[in-house]
């Protein structure tokens, strides 16, 4: 049996002012035990001195959600990078806002009568709704739906209208040109508008051939609206794959030192004219003609057609949160805040008035420095505290949205066998990660059968300017391992605590 050792508090300052404050933490950890029995050697403190991460980096609060009170925290009102841990507040926002039975719509319009001689109308106008989930198959169902009502072919201008909301090309700058997730915002998006490029070359000297297409299950369908060129060898290239917008259209110059034959995915900038696209050639396929998409706005006196209505506001939520798709969850978030303030707002603007609405709903909270720059957290801009992340989660879990309560909507984690064993407990939680920070929120069943709510971040974001910097051949490898083993790192950290909260509370 060990030893449980007291320490007075004159004596804590003497061990603090004897060694460096890391240091003294250990060995406060260690000595500072309360009499309740071994499992509380590994406490918080502990577990932190232990990690190779410095304890300035971490902040936490663990919350007993039947006994009402705080169980462990530390630097709870510190304000942190949240990433993709911003979907949270988008979610918890969006379900109140809108409703959780709310479901986006996408409406087809025609000039003229629908069932007109020969099967000719003179305009039609694809109206987007913001739905974040649409897919080529959902096209179908509106074009076998034109079809049904004797339309055949378009004479004069088909118009795609995304007016809804307002059209950006990127979610952030941070990341690179060809990162999938980074893509177009629009009223009107397709296959979370991304794309896959399928490329072959003979040889160095040979021509780039390349195909477009966007992907759906069962369903592939050609993307002529996006064009490649490739890039002159000897210049360093910025990337496998740099946007250069062309001609209205999205275009990419591909590096020609890519392997001869492969494919990528890449991001839709143009979100609005890419799905206009798919929905032409899903037509043209299915015996309906039409022009080339044109940008415009639906006038008030054009016919309703079909309209396509997405799931259910929940079953969308819960695909957000278990997938962390950017673009889902801004244009949720997005849509909310143009429902509830009847304007559309850019990205950053929704945000804010997310947060606005956030802070009106929860007034006891201290909402001091808290940011929401955009909804999906793929920014550096926004900020927020374990114990403000900790507000909407409480102020969530009271709630029902539909047959479902929050913590069912939120993705199950699971530790290492070899750091718990045990079964019994249960952890629903959204994740977030970038280079140099981390941070996970959710709910937690105990072994000993008690129910949390924790919210933890980790986070050195100084570190990304190391990481951002100038590269060459010999420091690229370097460059990338560092946020690699800092993820490592991070996420041993994060294990152990979770752990800790599972076994201990």
């Amino acid at each position: 049996m060990a030893t449980i050792v007291k320490i007075t508090e004159s004596r804590r300052m003497r061990l603090s002012r004897a060694f460096s404050s890391r240091t003294a933490a250990a060995l406060i950890a260690v000595f500072c035990l309360p009499a309740v029995g071994l499992a509380q050697q590994d406490s918080e403190t502990a577990i932190i001195v232990k990690s190779p991460l410095p304890a300035s980096a971490v902040g936490y609060v663990v919350f007993d959600l039947a006994a009402g009170r705080i169980v462990a925290a530390k630097d709870a009102k510190t304000l942190f990078i949240p990433a993709s841990v911003a979907k949270v507040p988008t979610t918890v926002a969006a379900l109140e806002m809108l409703g959780p039975d709310y479901r986006f719509e996408t409406k087809l319009y025609v000039k003229a009568e629908p069932r007109a001689r020969n099967g000719t109308v003179a305009d039609l106008y694809l109206v987007g709704g913001g739905d974040p989930v649409l897919d080529g198959n959902h096209m179908l169902e509106m074009i076998k739906a034109l079809g049904a009502k004797g339309v055949s072919r378009v004479a004069g201008r088909f118009i795609y209208d995304e007016t809804l909301l307002p059209v950006t090309t990127q979610i952030s700058a941070l990341k690179p040109d060809h990162a999938p997730h980074n893509t177009g915002v629009g009223a009107l998006s397709v296959n979370f508008n991304r794309f896959r490029v399928n490329w072959v070359r003979a040889g160095k000297q040979a021509a780039l051939q390349t195909t477009a297409v966007s992907l759906t299950a069962h369903l592939k369908v050609a993307i002529g609206t996006i064009g490649f060129a490739l890039g002159q060898r000897g210049a360093r290239p910025e990337g496998p794959f740099v946007y250069a917008e062309l001609g209205g259209r999205d275009h990419w110059i591909v590096s020609p030192y890519l392997r001869p034959k492969g494919h990528a995915w890449l991001p839709v900038r143009k979100a609005g004219l890419t799905a206009a696209a798919v929905f032409r050639r899903l037509g043209r396929d299915h015996g309906i003609a039409m022009p080339q998409p044109r940008p415009g706005r639906a006038p008030a006196d054009a016919r309703f057609v079909h309209s396509y209505k997405s799931q259910p506001l929940t079953g969308i939520v819960r695909r957000v949160l278990y997938f962390s798709n950017n673009l889902a969850a801004e244009l949720t978030g997005a849509v909310a805040t143009r429902a509830v303030g009847g304007k559309p707002l850019t990205l950053s603007q929704s945000g804010g008035a997310m947060a606005a609405w956030l802070k009106a709903r929860m007034p006891k909270a201290d909402w001091t420095g808290f940011v929401l720059d955009n909804h999906s957290g793929l920014t550096l801009r926004s900020r927020m505290s374990p114990h403000q992340v900790l507000a909407m989660l409480r102020y969530a879990r009271e709630k029902r949205y539909g047959p479902f309560r929050y913590a069912d909507l939120l993705k199950p984690y699971y530790l290492p066998r070899k750091m718990i064993a045990q079964r019994g407990y249960r952890v629903r939680a959204k994740s977030g990660t970038m280079n140099y920070i981390r941070g996970r929120a959710g709910y937690i069943e105990t072994l000993g059968g008690r129910a949390l709510a924790f919210v933890l971040f980790i986070g050195q974001p100084h570190a990304r300017k190391d990481f951002a910097g100038p590269r060459n051949d010999a420091g690229q490898a370097r460059v990338r391992s560092g946020p690699r083993r800092w993820r490592h790192q991070a996420r041993q950290l994060e294990q152990a605590l979770i752990a800790r909260w599972v076994k201990v509370y």
